[in-house]
């Protein structure tokens, strides 16, 4: 839901961003784990249909995801996408994977459909995630993150501003944008 809200912030700001990868829970195991058991006192089906309400304004929909993925792949996937050009796109095909369609994005077939979708080849994409290539970047950013105090997806900073935890509703992050530009916010559309 992070890049709705920032493409409607470009949309009506004219802002510029720039996305980096981070696992926010590494420890997740491969074949991922339901939410309900890694996250007790989690409703998910509660905490997805809150999360589709906030998301539908912004064309963003969720829908009955019951188990957190291991992201690596989907990351390291995300890097690869960005080199070829084909990061917002990719992206895109792994939100709506897992998000809306509730699907593993730690199986590497769903992985290589979102690449294909992406309009990557998916044999290239498979050995990029896979032979480690990859790595050494994505470490690179979480030793980068954890140097800003990351330790939630998303993270917006905001230059003049500073940081913003969690998909926040819209009017939270322009105000911010407007407030770090030194104007004062319009109301809220």
């Amino acid at each position: 839901m992070g890049k709705g809200l920032v493409e409607k912030l470009q949309a009506e700001l004219n802002v510029s961003s720039e996305w980096l990868p981070y696992e926010v829970h590494p420890e997740t195991p491969l074949r991922g784990v339901e939410l309900a058991e890694y996250f007790p006192d989690l409703d998910p089906a509660a905490f997805m249909a809150e999360m589709d309400r906030r998301g539908a304004p912004l064309g963003k929909r969720f829908g009955g995801q019951r188990l957190l993925s291991n992201s690596r792949h989907a990351l390291l996937g995300g890097i690869h996408a960005a080199r070829q050009g084909r990061a917002d796109i990719y992206d895109e095909a792994v939100f709506r994977a897992y998000f809306t369609d509730g699907a593993d994005i730690g199986d590497m077939a769903v992985l290589g459909s979102a690449a294909a979708a992406a309009g990557l080849d998916k044999a290239e994409f498979m050995r990029a995630v896979q032979d480690g290539r990859y790595e050494p970047v994505l470490q690179e950013y979480a030793r980068h993150a954890r140097g800003q105090g990351v330790r939630a997806a998303p993270t917006f900073f905001i230059e003049g501003y500073g940081k913003i935890v969690g998909a926040q509703p819209f009017a939270v992050l322009r105000d911010a944008v407007v407030r770090a530009a030194g104007g004062t916010p319009p109301p809220a559309l």
